[in-house]
């Protein structure tokens, strides 16, 4: 009879081996998910002292929270389960990290190979399970005499989530039981190479080229959702100052938020792009940084823009050519604040009235939005979110659900002299697991942490309210009667979708009491300014209900991209008249 207990030995070292060579290359956060099968993973995790480790039951739920510990963190996060349909529901996670490049170190714990395909339970074939949705993917099998070669593949790995474009990675790991091992001491193995991360240069000859092109005639940079951090921020800023170009900014880009030169921002594009060009003015060149942006306006806009050249810097090996007509012209492999100092200095400015006009254009549109807030009228999303900002302060993070609100943040959130870090899963873009990624951001991040979504959103993820317990976090959830994105989409006249548009039906009070969240609800703008004032003043997690009537909402939006349409003053004027 072959020694039972050298299994459990050589599982445990094996497991220690992939750990601590994790931890050595800079990972510092694991979410787990409980099962038999990942035991000596889970072991291993806890044996290393300089790894922060959280359990969550239910794997979806998992997966997202380390999302959002990643995205929080700027790090890669082991995530860990057991065999089986475990593995199946980090998917939506993975999907979300893979177009998001977030990177995701996730360890599947599998069967031994005896037991595949034989009906033995939690069996199942997890070899490259992941397909395409990660970096690279290794399947381990079973631990051998190779231990000494772990550190090394595990220093790949880590690369790989990180560089040339970040995203998630995979291992599955075979175990043969037993499991549990009679000792906790792992192996001495050399640490992992260190991998210092590149910086891409311009090559001299793309620079110049880029530069006799935008000197040609007046342009827009357009920056997408992508945190481009502050060093790069201030680049595109400094840029667009020189060059006298406007710069449409997406809410989750970075610019809008922040020290850095923000006059050239322009903020409202959704709405002042629809009486495109503005002044027509016609661009000769695009120059696109980050990802696609929020607005169908903004895209339709370029699509249709005239310019005959459409470059777009991306550093990431991520083929970035959304629009319609396929109208990039270039695109340039290089790190983005690289080259705007190098287009700083080559490339001459357009008139300062062609960048004059944009700022009239979004001033205009700032003012009507405020008048619009400011009369008497239903509460709405524009209220929701100019109170929200204003609560934020230096240094504070906001996560934004998909679907209506970050199209309302996109049009009316503004600009700000703090530095909000504006965080959103624009990789996939879809609505689940947004109160799971909040409680991973939270962990992570210094200061203060907020989240708003839709009532819809919510209902997908009401089970992670329970991963905030004894967080100081706050979760705004817009209760339109869910849906309300549908409204202004041809579906919406459409009897038999009418069943798509019901609302949730959520009992949202009882839900945030029955998981030890303090409940507070608003039905107007005064109210939800004292709601978000007692979440300062008590510690917790609160839950912020803001009840608005979607018809009249639906209406308010409508009537500001109307007036904000409108030539002339009266719009103005309109907008600050009574209800």
């Amino acid at each position: 009879m072959p020694d039972l207990r050298r299994h459990a030995e050589s599982n445990f070292l094996w497991a220690c081996a992939i750990v601590d060579a994790l931890v050595s290359a800079g990972v510092r956060h694991a979410v787990m998910s409980p099962g038999a099968q990942m035991v000596p993973v889970a072991l291993a995790c806890r044996r290393n002292q300089a790894l922060r480790c959280s359990v969550v039951v239910d794997e979806r739920s998992a997966a997202f929270k380390a999302l959002g510990l990643a995205r929080g963190a700027r790090a890669p996060v082991i995530l860990v389960c057991t065999s089986g349909s475990a593995v199946g529901q980090f998917y939506p996670a993975i999907i979300e990290a893979n177009l998001g490049m977030v990177p995701l170190i996730v360890l599947t714990c599998d069967k031994p190979p005896e037991s595949q395909f034989r009906a033995v339970a939690q069996a199942m074939d997890q070899d490259r399970i992941y397909a395409s949705h990660v970096r690279a993917s290794h399947d381990l099998r079973l631990p051998d005499e190779t231990i000494a070669l772990l550190p090394s593949l595990v220093g790949k790995l880590v690369e790989a989530s990180l560089w040339p474009t970040p995203g998630p990675v995979h291992l599955n790991l075979s175990f043969r039981p037993p499991l549990v091992p009679a000792g906790r001491q792992g192996p001495e193995l050399p640490a992992p190479p260190w991998v210092q991360m590149p910086v891409r240069m311009p090559q001299p000859d793309d620079a110049r080229s880029l530069a006799r092109i935008i000197s040609a005639g007046p342009g827009v940079i357009v920056c997408g959702p992508r945190e481009l951090g502050h060093e790069t921020a201030a680049a595109i800023s400094e840029l667009a100052a020189h060059l006298n170009c406007p710069v449409l900014a997406d809410s989750c880009s970075g610019l809008r938020f922040g020290g850095h030169d923000r006059s050239a921002l322009i903020t409202h594009a959704d709405a002042v792009l629809r009486r495109c060009p503005p002044g027509d003015a016609a661009p000769a060149w695009i120059l696109r940084f980050g990802g696609t942006p929020t607005s169908e306006t903004v895209l339709s806009w370029l699509d249709g823009s005239g310019a005959r050249e459409h470059i777009i810097v991306e550093e990431t090996e991520l083929w970035p050519d959304p629009l319609a007509q396929a109208r990039t012209t270039r695109i340039l492999r290089a790190t983005p604040a690289l080259v705007c100092r190098q287009l700083r200095k080559a490339a001459r400015p357009a008139p300062v009235s062609w960048l004059a006009t944009f700022q009239a254009e979004d001033r205009r549109a700032a003012r009507i939005l405020h008048g619009l807030c400011d009369r008497p009228g239903p509460f709405w999303e524009a209220h929701i979110i100019r109170r929200l900002l204003a609560s934020l302060g230096d240094g504070d993070t906001l996560l934004v659900g998909n679907s209506t609100p970050i199209r309302d943040f996109d049009a009316f959130s503004g600009t700000a002299p703090d530095w909000i870090r504006l965080i959103a899963n624009r990789g996939s873009n879809g609505i689940d697991g947004g109160v799971a990624f909040l409680a991973g951001l939270a962990e992570a991040s210094c200061g203060r942490t907020v989240g708003i979504i839709g009532d819809l959103a919510f209902s997908h993820d009401v089970g992670a309210l329970q991963l905030a317990r004894g967080r100081d976090v706050t979760l705004v959830v817009v209760n339109n009667g869910g849906g309300a994105i549908f409204e202004y989409q041809a579906v919406a006249g459409i009897a038999e979708f009418a069943d798509f548009l019901a609302a949730p039906g959520l009992d949202i009070a009882a839900l945030a009491a029955a998981f030890g969240w303090t409940h507070h609800v608003a039905t107007e703008e005064t109210a939800f300014a004292t709601a978000l004032r007692r979440t300062r003043a008590t510690p917790g997690p609160h839950l912020i209900e803001a009840v608005v009537d979607r018809a009249a909402s639906v209406a308010r939006h409508r009537m500001f991209t109307a007036l904000v349409a409108q030539d002339g003053e009266g719009a103005e004027l309109e907008a600050l008249a009574p209800a």
